[in-house]
């Protein structure tokens, strides 16, 4: 038996898939819970994800066309994973927005204790499962008068307590109790200043606090930011969403181009496209998982999230993906005016407009779920009881290695098989179809670690999907505009599609809850797929084409490129032609 033979003109578009993937993977999924970190509200994160995909929907097909234009792929292929990697590297030099955490301490004859507000109800029982015990510092200012008796035995002096005390208090959490939104923590010992003193007061005595407690699943739910007159025009703000969207916008342009630069390397052997994104499921899935653990780890004793380890992560990889990129060898012809006029008049193919606008619905569903997944799951582990909380991050990262290894990896390598079984269309009628199963199920479920299963149908859902999009781009593509072809249907998924589906999403959610959400989405899925078909049904008897050799009945032959023909004759020669109407 032979070695096997490794095509090394691929490994660089392996490993670039891998590391870009790898990279992105360490800080994207958590741009929205570090905005959160910062000090801007729910509000805020959803007006900079709608936004975000406008960008990619206008620089995508202008740095495609430019790239055609020119042939300086490569450069802008570069130079947008360069800025890229800039623009999500620089809210790590954000500093937060100032924070207050306010509690009262009450100093009675018989206790004393701190009280916070607080309105999560599971905030208690995690708290009480705390083996150590808690301390806090504390900064307060009397709100009545301190007797005399209680200044001496706190060895302070009667002016000293009309002004703010530092005090120093250590509790045993599973003596926290709650009351309405109102939690109560004994304080077990007290320190003013230097000294220990008795936990009591001659006469009951209120104090409003600024408090710092060593227990950081509390910090997190008391810390507020400073009230402001508008969360959108503070400097966190605006520093997080402009570098974000600059980010966003030239990291959909690097998707595009890398796909393009990918089926050029491939030629003929398109159908192997799928091959070389799985590295990219197998990037992603991995990092994923190891940079949260990363990050717990990175916050052991902290009373905020130590995000750092993100931003080392993504510039080390992304580094790399440039030296890997840079030695991605494709030959793209030259593009022609006549060329880009052909590639635009393409859009007004009944049966590409139908394609598209089955590829925005898909980006609607994708978007929502990129947005609404986790917090779906946050919503029913929430339901199940306080004692499922402390699963939710484990929950959370088995869903997205789920997703990426046991889903995507395995349909992005069969991926070419499938699409020359069945074709371009066809694919895409399934996939809306396992979209629309994959949400109504996550509508009926009620318990969310059964969702672990529905994960697999995210193979169909993105694997198939995104080797169907991408290759249908380059098969319908005169010959040297496949980089503007890419960047057409990337700014259809992404910036109409995502877009929309988030902002959708967003309203539904908020006025009808998660589950009919989904179940709603799911049903427009449903109803897309039929109409797919039904579409395409339609055209081919409407608008007959000349059967040819290997392409029967195949709507848009006519207008596509000679080297478009035989790349679909590739793809399907091993096919018997009269049992498929399309690519």
């Amino acid at each position: 038996m032979g070695k096997p033979k490794i095509n090394s003109k691929l490994l660089p578009v392996k490993a670039h898939y891998f590391l870009y993937n790898a990279g992105t993977a360490a800080w994207m999924p958590f741009i929205p819970v570090f905005a959160r970190q910062i000090g801007i509200s729910e509000v805020g994160v959803g007006a900079m994800y709608a936004a975000f995909p406008f960008g990619g929907l206008i620089l995508r097909p202008i740095c495609g066309a430019i790239a055609d234009k020119f042939q300086i792929h490569r450069f802008i292929f570069l130079f947008s994973i360069l800025v890229m990697t800039l623009g999500f590297a620089g809210p790590g030099f954000i500093p937060p927005l100032p924070h207050e955490q306010k509690g009262h301490f009450h100093c009675t004859p018989l206790d004393s204790y701190l009280t916070v507000k607080a309105g999560d109800d599971c905030l208690l029982h995690q708290l009480q499962e705390t083996p150590d015990s808690m301390k806090c510092d504390l900064l307060c200012h009397p709100l009545n008068e301190v007797q005399p008796e209680d200044c001496t035995a706190w060895g302070l002096v009667h002016e000293e307590c009309s002004e703010i005390i530092s005090m120093a208090g250590y509790f045993n959490l599973s003596k926290a109790d709650k009351l309405n939104d109102t939690l109560y923590f004994k304080i077990d010992e007290l320190h003013v200043g230097h000294n220990l003193t008795e936990p009591r007061c001659a006469n009951r005595t209120e104090f409003h606090c600024d408090i710092s407690c060593n227990n950081t699943y509390l910090m997190t739910h008391v810390r507020t930011p400073v009230p402001v007159e508008s969360p959108y025009g503070t400097d966190q703000f605006i520093a997080l969403f402009s570098l974000t969207f600059i980010a966003w916008s030239f990291f959909s342009v690097s998707v595009s181009m890398s796909d393009s630069l990918t089926f050029a390397v491939l030629g003929a052997d398109s159908s192997k496209y799928g091959a070389q994104r799985l590295w990219g499921a197998v990037g992603w899935g991995v990092l994923i998982t190891l940079t949260g653990f990363i990050i717990e780890v990175a916050s052991s004793g902290l009373t905020y999230t130590n995000y750092t380890p993100c931003f080392i992560i993504l510039i080390v990889l992304m580094g790399l993906d440039l030296v890997v990129a840079s030695r991605i060898k494709a030959v793209i012809p030259p593009a022609t005016n006549a060329a880009f006029s052909e590639a635009f008049s393409l859009l007004a193919n009944p049966s590409i407009i139908v394609f598209f606008l089955s590829i925005m619905l898909v980006g609607m569903c994708t978007g929502f779920l990129w947005q609404f997944l986790f917090w779906y799951i946050e919503d029913l582990m929430k339901v199940q009881g306080c004692g499922s909380i402390s699963s939710i991050k484990l929950l959370q990262g088995l869903v997205g290695g789920f997703q990426c290894l046991l889903g995507e990896l395995p349909f992005f390598f069969l991926s070419g098989w499938i699409v020359k079984k069945l074709g371009h269309v066809h694919c895409m009628s399934l996939v809306l179809l396992a979209m629309a199963l994959r949400l109504v199920l996550y509508s009926v479920i009620s318990n969310p670690w059964y969702f672990l299963p529905v994960e697999l149908l995210q193979g169909l859902t993105l694997g198939l999907f995104w080797s169907t999009m991408a290759s249908y781009a380059y098969v319908v593509a005169p010959p040297g505009v496949a980089a503007t072809m890419q960047g057409v249907v990337g700014a259809v998924f992404e910036g109409v599609g995502t877009a929309l589906g988030s902002f959708l999403g967003g309203i539904l959610y908020n006025k009808y809850g998660g589950q009919m959400t989904y179940f709603i989405f799911g049903i427009s899925a449903l109803i897309g797929s039929i109409l797919h078909c039904v579409s395409n049904l339609l055209i081919s008897r409407m608008c007959p084409m000349k059967p040819r050799t290997g392409l029967a009945d195949m709507e848009i032959v006519d207008d596509l490129s000679s080297e478009g023909k035989s790349v679909v004759s590739g793809l399907i020669s091993s096919v018997d032609a009269p049992a498929y109407q399309t690519f």
